[in-house]
């Protein structure tokens, strides 16, 4: 039997930059492993998101764990958790502590 929450991550469809759609069960682990890299690189350098109101438009920029809340990075973490990927969390020589920490950054929006 599986972790908890394993199955219904697999299940969730990644948009390759082509417009494919992939489950992220069938990512292979250094395509999984490279999502995660590119979404903290994305979370560093920001994103700007805009939004009309009343037709005024409205642009701002934002940066760390509202990018990633928007990408989706939890349900990435938690399938590199689920295959044992300990460099999951982009940290390559990680104790069980520090990649523990990374799962809850990424899950629960504490980073």
């Amino acid at each position: 039997m599986g972790k908890a929450g394993c199955s219904e991550v697999g299940g969730i469809l990644h948009k390759t930059r082509d417009g494919k759609e992939i489950k992220l069960s069938d990512l292979t682990d250094d395509h999984l492993r490279n999502i995660l890299r590119m979404h903290h690189r994305i979370a560093n350098e920001g994103v700007v998101v805009g939004s009309i109101y009343l037709g005024d438009v409205y642009a701002d920029k934002i940066y760390g764990k509202d990018v990633l809340w928007r990408l989706r990075h939890h349900h990435y973490v938690t399938e590199a958790r689920c295959r044992g990927l300990k460099d999951g969390c982009v940290c390559v020589r990680c104790n069980d502590a520090q990649v523990e920490e990374c799962v809850n950054a990424a899950l629960y929006g504490v980073l």
